[in-house]
């Protein structure tokens, strides 16, 4: 029988409600070096046995659980501490918790109550083998059903309870009593003005943030105790910037050396023209949080890792792209298509997505035009293209310098009944574009819709123009805020508890509910998911002196 008044709770159940109180510091969890630790931990995170072998459960006392159906982190998450499943609370189950007495304190009389439901003793080792294994708590009373009874031995329970009393305990690096340190991360292909767009955000952010912090720790030093919990989790931010130059096989030993002068709690933002790929291992490495770079290349798949990011770049472009073609504009997929890019460029990572997106079981007439480093665009080389291949479908991977000679495909007999671009290549494509050829050109376009862009656009340029600062990127900009608002509203849900994985679960529950917007629709996070847009619109180009973009379809999920 369940406790009276107690919610649903699943997985490694252990009764005992969210307090606030506890350990003030984050713990550096990077890989330990005890090996008895790592088999806890693979217990506790995998659901496998020290022999290797998968552990079992039972579950509504007769549901069986195997391997990772039955690991504890499914429900407690990796932080071990209180996290929701809907509208049902599950306990923390770190050590620093579960071997105290919980207690309830009455907020109306401001008294502490010790008996009853939602209170217990301290657990010891036996009372916690005993809640693993039957399912009842220090206080002999019976845990909820949905928590699996686990069918372990005392010695393959001995990891997995030290590993507990080490979870969420030590001091994560970058936060002290009075500061929390982040960084961003800048490499040295960016071009300077959207380098400087990116960093004046944040350095107005937390400028401002610092001011509200003052008033806060002076009320957190005269609040009563029932609210100090409120204020508790209030530091002033130092931000580094972290630059990055030459080779990204260098950027590792970089990032190290940067990360031992100066560590951090998280990585705000960032942004790079190449692969992310050297920053996101690092950032695993050393279970490092990285909120949202500005990339087009990132790690994919990135599930459960430490990264965060908006969307998956320049390869889901090209998979919208696919999809659309495939159930929309070309069902048949037997119109001839020759697709452009550069070579060593994005633009060859989204020409290879795009083969890859294509039906696998019709054989699409697609013809790949790499263009070398070196190689000129010119209207010569247009027509040539246009006339050699007669591409019915012109699928271009290039930036705004490669396509203003695009003039050139106009008014020939081969010209291609449409072409598609990248909007998040090419920056402006309708100041360039001669008119008679706006309507055969659309743009792939995973970010919200112009008219709901300029609406969020115009919070971030009198947000910046109060402070003082140039709007010189409003998409960047604005991408930059969210996440910059996104860190500092986490950290308020974390209350004192400055764990890092604590802090991206918290993360995940908030993401599609703050106030500020991106300049991508639709963001959300599952557990253990890291991006947060997986689809895009394909929009034309409208007629008249005034073009616009006009979506020509719904929201396309590949």
């Amino acid at each position: 029988m369940a406790i009276p008044g107690t919610p649903q709770i699943f997985g490694l159940c252990l009764w005992m409600a969210a307090s606030g109180a506890g350990p003030t510091a984050p713990a550096d969890e990077a890989a330990t070096a005890d090996p008895f630790l790592d088999a806890g931990e693979r217990i506790y995170r995998l659901g496998i046995l020290p022999d290797g072998e998968p552990m079992s459960a039972t579950v509504q006392e007769d549901v069986p659980l195997t391997g990772t159906q039955a690991a504890c982190v499914s429900c407690h998450r990796r932080s071990g501490l209180s996290a929701m499943e809907g509208q049902t609370l599950v306990p923390p189950v770190s050590g620093a918790l579960l071997y105290q007495p919980h207690e309830i304190r009455r907020k109306e009389l401001y008294q502490v109550r010790t008996e009853g439901p939602g209170t217990r003793p301290a657990y010891t080792d036996a009372t916690l083998m005993r809640a693993i294994r039957e399912g009842v708590d220090p206080a002999g009373r019976t845990l909820d059903p949905l928590m699996p009874r686990y069918a372990l031995t005392d010695e393959q329970l001995k990891p997995l309870i030290a590993y507990l009393k080490n979870l969420s305990a030590a001091p994560s690096p970058g936060v002290d009593e009075t500061s929390i340190h982040f960084a961003t991360i800048v490499t040295d292909r960016v071009d300077e003005t959207r380098r400087e767009a990116m960093l004046s955000v944040l350095d107005a952010y937390v400028q401002a943030r610092n001011a509200e912090t003052r008033h806060e720790q002076r009320r957190a030093e005269r609040s009563p105790f029932h609210k100090e919990w409120k204020y508790t989790a209030y530091r002033r931010w130092v931000l580094h910037v972290w630059r990055l130059s030459g080779a990204n096989r260098t950027w590792r030993t970089q990032l190290e050396e940067q990360y031992d002068r100066d560590p951090v709690f998280a990585v705000i933002g960032g942004i790079g023209e190449q692969s992310w790929r050297p920053v996101h291992e690092f950032c695993d490495d050393y279970e490092l949080p990285c909120l949202f770079p500005e990339t087009s290349l990132p790690v994919i798949p990135a599930d459960d890792s430490y990264s965060l990011y908006f969307s998956k770049g320049v390869t889901l472009d090209a998979e919208v792209l696919a999809r659309h073609l495939r159930d929309r504009q070309h069902p048949d997929m037997k119109t001839p298509i020759l697709q452009v890019f550069r070579v060593e460029d994005i633009g060859q990572v989204a020409a290879q997505a795009f083969r890859q997106a294509l039906p696998k079981e019709r054989r699409v007439d697609v013809t790949d035009r790499p263009i070398g480093v070196d190689e000129k665009l010119t209207p010569e080389l247009w027509a040539k293209l246009a006339g050699e291949h007669r591409p019915s479908l012109l699928v271009l991977w290039l930036r705004d310098d490669d396509l203003r000679q695009i003039a050139a495909v106009t008014g020939l007999a081969a010209s291609p009944e449409a072409i598609y671009l990248s909007s998040r290549l090419c920056a402006d494509p309708v100041s360039y574009l001669p008119e008679d050829l706006r309507s055969r050109v659309f743009l792939v376009y995973p970010f919200s819709l112009p008219d709901t862009l300029a609406r969020q656009s115009r919070q971030v340029d009198r947000w910046l123009r109060a402070r003082g600062k140039p709007v010189s990127d409003e998409r960047l900009q604005l991408n930059t805020l969210f996440t910059a608002r996104l860190a500092g509203e986490s950290l308020m849900h974390i209350r004192n508890n400055f764990y890092r994985d604590y802090f991206m679960e918290r993360i995940e529950e908030i993401v599609d509910r703050l106030g500020t917007g991106s300049a991508y629709p639709h963001l959300a996070l599952g557990p253990g998911q890291r991006v947060a847009s997986t689809g895009g619109y394909i929009v034309g180009i409208s007629p008249g002196p005034d073009s616009e973009l006009t979506a020509i379809g719904e929201w396309i999920v590949p």
